[in-house]
């Protein structure tokens, strides 16, 4: 069940109004995005319209339920580190700023519910103010919120009577309090904590390929890959398809690509390590990318056990299967597709063919053709003068290939059709 295509939009907002929109069938989201999430006339979107897939119960954090739904276990957020060469002093002062500025925020809500008392008219200002209020007058005049020195008044008798304890801390001042606040709602959250344990997410992250082994280093390091191409991961057993026809994958599928979104679509094919195939051997991987359509006019054919038809079956021919089947005497040409992408692989094939001494060939490496430095394609080619079964072992860089040893099949060869002569006949050793 792969989805046919993949959309990075680097835009959480836009991921959630996609779906609501119809043009996201599922998408992943940080918890809260839902309800914060904004449509198209600034308007917040109706969490009700959206179903959480399969919600993890009884979520919470040190015994407070969590006030979202999530799909998955709770994870620790971003946080807050610093850099060696600074001093452990500053390094807890800040840390100690940053787990009090909840409680200092706490405060301003009380301040603010009264704020919108004075814009309303009903805060406790003198008699002399209600000269200030708005609209305020002569006959057929209308009340209103207090505007002006009244209104400032007001507001700093909200402040005066505040009651500073209410976050639960003593050194609270309505400033502090007051740039709190704002902090919390530009930075959007709730506040700050000790850590909780990274090791769930690390692992996590380990799973998923986020963090891998650096083969130069031998360390494990985050990934962070310039372009998306390079943090693609097949799961085993598959392999990452050449940059080339990944990026024209979702084109070639006839999923369009919004501008300025990332998409893929099926960046991943089920194959061997190395796939061998003979060259007429139709094999389309579900994008329309076909490796070699080279007709043969009847001199090579293929076994049925290597049809390749289904996208999740593997299209090199599995081992000691019958990869192909030619006449005496007569060509086929082998490709052999190195899907761990080494360089310069030196591919040899030993040919096994009854009583015959066994030969060596060495493969050709296919050359490239566009912007590519190497296409880790190699060709091969085979003709066996008698008849019956021949095995291929293939090596590459000396060491045999999972899918090696393959079969080929040798018939006798049509000396009529060849000769134009219906009394022509075939002889053991392919001359007719």
């Amino acid at each position: 069940n792969a989805p046919r295509q993949l959309v990075f939009t680097s835009n959480q907002g836009k991921v959630v109004n996609g779906v609501l929109d119809g043009k996201f069938d599922v998408a992943f989201v940080r918890t809260d995005q839902i309800e914060r999430t904004k449509n198209a006339t600034g308007e917040l979107v109706d969490p009700a319209r959206l179903r959480i897939l399969q919600p993890q119960p009884g979520l919470a954090i040190d015994g407070v339920a969590f006030p979202f739904e999530s799909s998955t276990p709770l994870y620790p957020e971003w946080n807050l580190a610093s850099l060696g060469h600074v001093s452990d002093e500053v390094a807890s002062e800040v840390q100690a700023a940053m787990r009090a500025l909840a409680g200092h925020a706490d405060v301003v809500y009380a301040i603010l519910g009264c704020y919108e008392e004075c814009a309303a008219g009903d805060g406790d200002a003198d008699d002399g103010a209600e000269e200030e209020m708005a609209g305020g007058g002569g006959a057929g005049g209308g009340g209103g919120g207090l505007v002006g020195a009244a209104l400032e008044e007001c507001r700093a008798a909200c402040r005066d009577d505040a009651d500073l304890t209410a976050g639960g801390r003593c050194d609270t001042t309505v400033e502090l309090a007051l740039a709190a606040a704002e902090a919390k709602t530009n930075g959007k959250y709730t506040g700050w904590r000790s850590t909780l344990s990274y090791m769930e997410l690390r692992n996590m992250q380990v799973e998923t390929n986020f963090i891998r082994r650096n083969e130069t280093s031998g360390l494990q390091q985050c990934i962070r890959s310039s372009k998306i191409y390079d943090a693609i991961v097949c799961p085993p057993g598959h392999f990452r398809r050449r940059e080339e026809e990944v990026l024209a994958g979702c084109a070639l599928a006839g999923l369009p690509c919004d501008e300025g979104f990332q998409c893929i679509c099926r960046p991943c094919v089920k194959s061997f390590d190395v796939d061998v195939f003979p060259v007429g051997y139709h094999v389309e991987d579900g994008l329309g990318l076909v490796r070699d359509a080279d007709g043969s006019n009847g001199q090579t054919t293929v076994a049925a056990s290597a049809s390749v038809d289904d996208e999740e079956k593997a299209a090199g021919c599995p081992k000691m299967e019958l990869c192909g089947s030619i006449e005496q005497t007569k060509p086929i040409r082998f490709r052999a597709v190195d899907n761990k992408k080494r360089s310069g692989v030196d591919l040899s094939v030993f040919v096994h063919a009854g009583q015959s001494k066994t030969r060596e060939i060495h493969a050709t490496p296919v050359l490239p053709t566009g912007n590519e430095t190497e296409t880790f394609m190699y060709e091969f080619v085979i003709s066996e003068p008698r008849v019956g079964v021949v095995v291929l072992e293939i090596l590459a860089d000396g060491e045999q290939i999972p899918e090696s040893p393959l079969r080929l099949e040798v018939k006798p060869r049509n000396c009529a059709a060849d000769n134009g002569d219906t009394l022509s006949v075939a002889q053991a050793d392919g001359s007719c």
